[in-house]
């Protein structure tokens, strides 16, 4: 799953993301660890700056939802910093759109049948 998250801003906790430093990771029991390990593997692999975000409960995204949709659907969660999240003066940085975006196309493509197989077996 892609969302945003909340980035730094003035009066925001020191822990919070910043902008411009790349996708934020989410890590936790109702994520996929061999997807979000994957992930972070390609983004080492092709030098992606990312930043971490430990979720050790619900995530506020519709992750959980797809997550136990039927079957069960392996998901990861990826966050854009966002700052001022749901005001009319909401603000990204583009260069983290782009690093995702980028990072996205390098783990899609990297992906092959023994990768599904191994993290589809979970």
């Amino acid at each position: 799953m892609l969302d945003v998250d909340f980035g730094a801003a003035p009066g925001m906790p020191p822990e919070t993301c910043e902008l411009g430093k790349g996708p934020i990771v989410a890590f936790g029991g109702r994520l996929n660890p061999k997807l979000t390990k994957k992930f972070t593997e390609v983004c080492k692999a092709y030098n992606y700056p990312m930043q971490y975000e430990a979720s050790p409960a619900k995530t506020g995204t519709d992750t959980e939802a797809v997550q136990v949709n039927r079957e069960g659907v392996p998901c990861i969660l990826l966050s854009i910093p966002l700052r001022y999240m749901h005001t009319s003066v909401e603000t990204i940085d583009i260069k983290d759109v782009e690093i995702t975006g980028k990072a996205i196309a390098r783990f899609i493509n990297e992906l092959d049948n023994s990768d599904l197989e191994e993290i589809l077996c979970f």
